[in-house]
């Protein structure tokens, strides 16, 4: 019985494959359970790697009826959000599209690209 355990740990621990470029390798929660709630961007980069906005007082939220919503001093954005088929990318519609590619998505840690906007964002919970 012991073997079978060491054995199932060790092909866990070989086998991870990180879906997103910044990870995580492995995760409990799905998809879907991480993205769901409210996230503050921590920081937004340009193309450059130059740091734009870090105080950002805004928040977006994603909501499990597939629902979406920004809000900042400024503007409130609605809409609806989804994954893209190969789960690479989150869709939100509002009525067009924006595309954000996912580099890292952890329980409390989303990094998004907007190719259209040429940003980075950094978002925590």
């Amino acid at each position: 019985m012991k073997n079978w355990i060491i054995y199932i740990i060790l092909i866990f621990s070989f086998s991870t494959c990180k879906k997103y470029e910044q990870g995580p390798g492995f995760s409990l929660l799905s998809k879907r359970k991480r993205v769901i709630g409210t996230w503050h961007p921590q920081v937004v980069f340009n193309p450059n790697n130059i740091l734009q906005i870090y105080n950002y007082q805004g928040e977006m939220s994603f909501f499990e009826d597939d629902s979406f919503r920004e809000i900042t001093p400024t503007y409130e954005f609605e809409g609806t959000w989804a994954f893209s088929p190969d789960n690479e990318d989150l869709l939100v519609y509002n009525p067009g599209l924006i595309k954000f590619k996912i580099l890292r998505l952890k329980k409390n840690e989303l990094w998004l690209l907007s190719e259209s906007e040429e940003k980075e964002y950094h978002l925590i919970k």
